[in-house]
């Protein structure tokens, strides 16, 4: 957003003015660096990094950017998940397998960190595995 109002303000800079003698002007590229995470951000979602383990979700892998893979599938490969924290311990997130199958998740840290428990629910149009979802648990391996 900010680089957009920088491009508009600097085009309107380029415009003539009324009866100015007309001027031929170079526009300057401008470039915006997104800030680096916060320590804090970064020491939230380092608290879930790791592998974990599940009955229903096989071998999962959660890395510090706030992404992970699953190893537990219906044969399309590792799956995918995405995820934020939304409060002391919880977290929200995406997962996804293929076009056929992806949904949300709900997930909190136990206390001592060595569990995440949670709920997933499917997106309605998954046309793959349960409709209605389930608890998560998840140990630390």
């Amino acid at each position: 957003m900010i680089l957009r109002g920088a491009i508009i303000f600097l085009g309107l800079m380029l415009l003539p003015c009324p009866g100015a003698p007309a001027q031929k002007h170079v526009a300057q590229q401008v470039s915006v660096t997104p800030p680096a995470p916060s320590a804090r951000h970064r020491f939230v979602t380092l608290e879930l990094v790791g592998s974990w383990s599940s009955r229903d979700w096989g071998e999962i892998v959660l890395n510090a950017d706030g992404t992970g893979t699953y190893t537990d599938t219906f044969g399309t490969g590792p799956g995918r998940m995405q995820f934020e924290r939304t409060g002391d311990r919880s977290y929200k997130g995406t997962w996804w397998e293929s076009s056929q199958r992806s949904g949300t998740l709900v997930l909190v840290l136990s206390p001592d960190g060595r569990t995440i428990t949670g709920t997933w629910t499917p997106d309605p149009r998954s046309t793959i595995g349960s409709k209605t979802g389930g608890a998560i648990l998840w140990t630390r391996t």
